[in-house]
C-alpha cells in the first residue's frame, strides 16, 4: 500500500468493516456545517482550500490509504480564540470531528456550550462536573464538549463528534497500516 492518494480496490479489501454503519439521519450527526458520513469532496465544498489555503484558514491533508485526516487551522483574529478543526475519514466517510479552541474566556466557553445545548438538547451526562458533557445516540454516535477551567480569561475547550464503530475500524486499519509501513511514521490519532 502506498501512502497518499486514494486507495485502490485491493487496498480497500484490506480495510476493516465498522460493526455498525453511520446512521442516516439525526441532529447529532451534524456539527459546524459538517456531517458524519460525508465525503472528503463534500468537506472541500465547506472548507474549499485550493493548494491548501482557503478564506481565513489553511487545510492540510494527511492520507494513510483508507484513512485521511484533514487539519484545518483558522487564521488568528484579535480577541478571538485560536481555532483548529480536525476531520478524519475512513474509506472516504467522515467519522470523527474535533473542534479545538484555545484562549477562550469563560463567557465564550459558556456561549459555545450553550450552542451545543441549543442544537442537541440537554446533555445526556456530565462526565466531569463543570468541565465535560456528552450527548449520545444509538448506533455509536457521541458528541463530547470539554473545557479545561484553567482560567476565566484563557481557557481551552473542544468538541469531539465521533461515530465510534467507524473509529474502531479505522484504528484497527491504522494498526495494520503502521505494521506494514514502519518507515512512514505514525499517523495522528
Amino acid at each position: 500500500m502506498a501512502r497518499g492518494g486514494t486507495s485502490s480496490t485491493e487496498e480497500q479489501a484490506d480495510t476493516v468493516d465498522p460493526s455498525e454503519p453511520i446512521p442516516a439521519e439525526s441532529a447529532l450527526l451534524s456539527y459546524g456545517g459538517l456531517k458524519l458520513g460525508m465525503s472528503s469532496a463534500e468537506l472541500s465544498q465547506v472548507y474549499n482550500a485550493p493548494e491548501g489555503r482557503g478564506k481565513d484558514f489553511d487545510r492540510i491533508i494527511a492520507p494513510y490509504d483508507a484513512v485521511a485526516q484533514h487539519f484545518i487551522t483558522f487564521d488568528a483574529k484579535p480577541g478571538e480564540p485560536q481555532r483548529r478543526l480536525i476531520a478524519a475519514f475512513y474509506r472516504d466517510k467522515l467519522y470523527w470531528i474535533v473542534d479545538r479552541r484555545e484562549g477562550l474566556s469563560a463567557a465564550q466557553a459558556k456561549a459555545w456550550y450553550d450552542e451545543c445545548v441549543k442544537a442537541y438538547g440537554p446533555p445526556l451526562r456530565e462526565s466531569v462536573p463543570g468541565a465535560q458533557w456528552s450527548w449520545e445516540q444509538a448506533g455509536g454516535v457521541k458528541l463530547t464538549f470539554t473545557q479545561d477551567n484553567a482560567s476565566e480569561t484563557a481557557m481551552n475547550a473542544n468538541v469531539v463528534l465521533v461515530h465510534q464503530p467507524t473509529q474502531t475500524a479505522a484504528h484497527d486499519y491504522l494498526a495494520k497500516w503502521e505494521e506494514a509501513h514502519p518507515q512512514e511514521g505514525k499517523p495522528a490519532e
